[in-house]
C-alpha cells in the first residue's frame, strides 16, 4: 500500500468500470476530468472514514488515501497544464460523483464494525474494478505518451493498493475485555488474520487447545494470528481458564 503514487495516475484509482465502459474510449480531455473528479471523490470518502471509523488499520488506510490524492491532485493538474488540455467533463466524471454521493449516504447510515466492514469492502472492489478499466479501457485510450506511461506505472501502484485493502478486509479483532474475549460476527476464512486486543488491567493469552497458536498480550497490547486452516478452534487464556471462547474458519473464498 505505502507506494510513492505518480501524478495523474493515483487520482484514477476509483473510477467505476461501468462507467468507463459506457463511454467509447475516453480522450485525453476527458481521461484528466475523470482523473481530477476520482480523486476529489476519493478524498471525500477518506473525510467520512475518519470521521466515523475508531479502527486503527481502517483509519490508516484512509489517512494514506487521502494524503495521496490531495498530493497528486495538484500534480495532476500541472501535469494537464504541460500537457495543454483542458480537462473535459463527461459522462463518466458525472456517474462517478452520482455513485460516490450515493455509497457515502449508504454508508453514513453505518456505525463501529459495520461501516469499517462496508467502507473496506467497497475499496477492495473499487480497486479490482479500477485495475480493470486501467488495462482495459483508459491505458488503451490515452493518445498521449507521457500519460500513457503513467497510466501503465499507475496499474502496478494499484494493484498494491489492492492488496492493502484486501489484508485490511481479512483482519478480524477481537476484543479482550471485563475477563472475556468478545464475539465477532465478521466471516473468518482460512488465510484471514485475527487480532486480539486487550484492554483490561492484567495480561491475557489466546491459546488454542489443539496447539495450533498461543500469543500472549500485556494490558493495551495486542496480537495476531493468521488462521492457516479451516476448521472449528476451541481456545482460552491460561492465565485465567475461565475465559474460553471459539473460532470457525471457513475455507478461502473461491476467486
Amino acid at each position: 500500500m505505502y507506494f510513492r503514487l505518480s501524478p495523474m495516475v493515483a487520482v484514477l484509482c476509483v473510477v467505476a468500470l461501468p462507467a468507463v465502459a459506457q463511454t467509447a474510449k475516453p480522450t485525453d480531455p476527458q481521461i484528466a476530468h475523470i482523473a481530477y473528479t476520482a480523486g476529489v471523490l476519493d478524498i471525500e470518502a477518506s473525510k467520512q472514514a475518519l470521521a466515523i471509523s475508531k479502527n486503527a488499520d481502517v483509519r490508516a488506510f484512509a489517512e494514506q488515501m487521502m494524503r495521496d490524492h490531495a498530493a497528486v491532485n495538484d500534480q495532476a493538474l500541472a501535469l494537464v497544464k504541460k500537457l495543454h488540455v483542458t480537462p473535459e467533463d463527461n459522462a463518466t466524471s458525472k456517474a462517478l460523483t452520482t455513485q460516490a454521493v450515493a455509497k457515502r449516504a449508504e454508508l453514513a447510515k453505518l456505525t463501529g464494525a459495520s461501516f469499517d466492514k462496508a467502507y473496506i469492502a467497497n475499496e477492495v472492489a473499487y480497486h479490482k474494478t479500477v485495475n480493470g478499466a486501467l488495462e482495459t479501457t483508459l491505458i488503451p485510450s490515452s493518445s498521449n505518451g507521457e500519460l500513457k506511461t503513467l497510466l501503465q506505472t499507475g496499474l502496478k501502484l494499484f494493484q498494491g493498493h489492492q492488496q492493502h485493502a484486501e489484508q485490511t478486509a481479512a483482519k478480524v479483532v477481537i476484543a479482550i475485555d471485563a475477563m472475556s474475549f468478545s464475539t465477532t460476527k465478521t466471516p473468518i476464512r482460512a488465510g484471514d488474520t485475527v487480532e486480539w486486543v486487550n484492554r483490561d488491567i492484567v495480561d491475557h493469552t489466546a491459546t488454542d487447545k489443539s496447539g495450533l497458536w498461543n500469543v500472549s498480550m500485556a494490558p493495551g497490547q495486542s496480537a495476531k494470528v493468521v488462521m492457516k486452516k479451516a476448521g472449528t478452534f476451541d481456545y482460552y487464556c491460561r492465565y485465567h481458564p475461565n475465559m474460553i471462547a471459539r473460532l470457525v474458519v471457513a475455507a478461502p473464498a473461491k476467486k
